[in-house]
């Protein structure tokens, strides 16, 4: 089981000089002070805000312009984060990361760290990692809202910028209920439903067209039959066709006179060197000698009978040579003129259609005013049986992926429920909540039924317990997610009484194993004393969270973790 442990935390504030540190036990943690205000709240929100989550600190912490760098552990192997504003530094010994902002690529980078891989959707519609704030709710009871609201405890723009559907999604996954397959069928769902939604604005944008046209056209008085609407579109589709044709035979006449002009000048050249030839045959018959000057180049070339035959010999390959070229320049001449010939008949053609709507420009003008809406209704109405085509299909594809969603979650949800419904038989017992009827809590996913439970305040706020430590037990049970220290701010809500506080201790100090790190926040009680016993206790005063005393060797910390970025 993959574990997330605290192990140390620096806090401090450049801006006045003060800092503190803070080591903790991997098994169980006491902060306590004799007085309310002290702070301890604020370490434990503290440990969190390094993460990136946004809890809710008083105007006062906040003007104290605090950074934290935290030490941590998963599964035994250190790693620190340093987090100033917005800023995030983390490095586990060997790689180093910096992001300059809690979501995107930081949010992404967390997720791997720890195991929490859900994808929620965003006000966009679109897919994405949620923030480190989302892996800690399960974790975190926060003194003020975390007893009535069991996925609540942080900042509330914080937990906003995502589809309300995110914290059943959060449940899913922390029950077990889903896989990296789910959220993959998710991904593609969402992706589907954002061509839907394109090509229904498509059809209205055209309904909208439609509309503008049939309202800005001029006004006719005068009318066509079907006949002569045919008639005059069928010749402007041939214009059309002859003046595609005109284009493609030009392209093919200009590629055979290239080709002619290729021939002609080889043959040209061919008929040079016949002529040398003659020239050189000539010059040696009017010698006797063996040997021959060239007149041109000056070098020495023998003069047998064989040597002037030779001669001969490469004219009559040059005459030949000539007379295939010739007849290959005669057909490309013949192609030319049918080519020229087609190109005349088209080109009459088409100045024959453009005379004749010229002279009759006013029943062209008609016909144009007349068959504009025609042609538009005709080419929208295509484009929006298309689209409509494409929002059918995609809807049977939506409903298909959504039943291999569905199909994940029943495979695996029946176990998960059963489970939870055991852990919260025997936490309702081991805490004595009566009123609690869990026929009405059966399922993680009934969370927002807590509050029907019945009882008074005290009874309520042990509910919410029960269900958060169930919750704690299952991912830890099915492994979900990497499991983070249990963080409970301060569990005596609404007075409890003795016997229903004692409950509450004896439960975290003896079902929550020292496999697990606690950090419990609590005012001085002798209920305590059990706890306390194996406890690494925290005790801060009226000086709170940040002294000047260390200053100087913190701030040293954390600027030599700084410069080995």
């Amino acid at each position: 089981m993959a574990k997330l442990k605290f192990t140390q935390i620096i806090i401090i504030s450049k801006e006045n000089k003060s800092s503190n540190l803070f080591q903790f036990s991997p098994t169980k943690n006491l902060i306590t002070a004799d007085d309310n205000g002290c702070g301890k709240s604020t370490l434990i929100k503290s440990i969190l805000w390094t993460f990136g989550c946004e809890p809710i600190f008083d105007d006062n912490w906040k003007s104290q312009n605090v950074s934290c760098l935290l030490n941590f552990e998963i599964d035994g192997k250190s790693h620190q984060i340093y987090r100033e504003n917005n800023f995030i530094y983390y490095t586990n010994g060997n790689e180093k990361h910096k992001f300059s902002r809690i979501t995107g690529e930081y949010a992404k980078f967390f997720g791997e760290l720890v195991r929490f891989t859900p994808l929620f959707i965003n006000r966009q519609e679109d897919v994405e990692a949620p923030p480190p704030v989302f892996y800690f709710l399960p974790f975190y009871i926060n003194q003020d809202i975390g007893w009535t609201d069991t996925w609540n405890g942080f900042a509330k723009q914080s937990l906003t910028q995502f589809h309300s559907s995110w914290k059943n999604i959060l449940v899913k996954f922390f029950s077990g209920y889903t896989t990296p397959e789910y959220f993959q069928l998710e991904e593609k769902i969402i992706q589907l439903k954002k061509e839907e939604k394109k090509s229904k604005e498509k059809i209205e944008q055209l309904n909208d067209v439609e509309i503008i046209i049939r309202e800005n056209l001029p006004s006719h008085n005068f009318s066509f039959d079907e006949s002569e609407f045919n008639d005059i579109e069928n010749e402007l589709q041939q214009l059309d066709e002859l003046l595609r044709q005109e284009s493609d035979w030009a392209k093919q006449l200009s590629q055979y006179k290239s080709n002619k002009y290729f021939l002609k000048s080889q043959s040209e050249y061919i008929e040079q060197a016949i002529l040398s030839l003659e020239e050189d045959y000539l010059f040696a018959t009017e010698y006797l000698e063996n040997e021959v000057k060239c007149p041109t180049c000056g070098v020495f070339h023998k003069n047998s009978a064989f040597n002037r035959a030779s001669i001969l010999a490469d004219k009559q390959k040059m005459i030949k040579e000539k007379k295939y070229l010739d007849s290959l320049i005669s057909q490309q001449q013949i192609e030319i003129q049918e080519i020229n010939n087609k190109l005349n008949e088209i080109k009459d053609k088409i100045k024959y259609l453009n005379i004749k709507y010229q002279l009759q420009g006013e029943i062209f003008n008609n016909y144009l005013i007349g068959i504009t809406p025609r042609l538009v209704n005709k080419s929208f109405l295509q484009i929006k049986m298309q689209e409509n085509n494409l929002i059918v299909e995609n809807n049977q594809n939506q409903t298909k992926l959504k039943k291999e969603k569905e199909s994940i979650i029943k495979n695996r949800r029946k176990y998960s429920d059963e489970y939870f419904y055991k852990i919260m038989y025997h936490i309702k017992n081991d805490l004595n909540i009566h009123s609690l009827n869990l026929d009405k809590v059966k399922t993680p996913l009934h969370y927002n039924k807590l509050g029907k439970s019945g009882g008074g305040s005290a009874d309520k706020t042990r509910v919410i317990l029960a269900y958060r430590l169930a919750i704690y037990k299952l991912i830890a049970h099915l492994q979900s997610t990497t499991i983070s220290p249990l963080l409970i701010d301060t569990p005596n809500q609404h007075e409890q009484d003795k016997r229903n506080y004692n409950s509450i201790i004896k439960y975290l100090s003896e079902k929550i194993t020292d496999d697990f790190q606690i950090f419990l926040c609590a005012m001085p009680n002798e209920t305590l004393d059990n706890y306390k016993e194996n406890a690494h206790i925290i005790n801060l005063d009226k000086n709170k969270i940040l002294l000047s005393d260390n200053y100087d060797s913190h701030k040293k910390i954390i600027d030599d973790f700084l410069n080995s970025f």
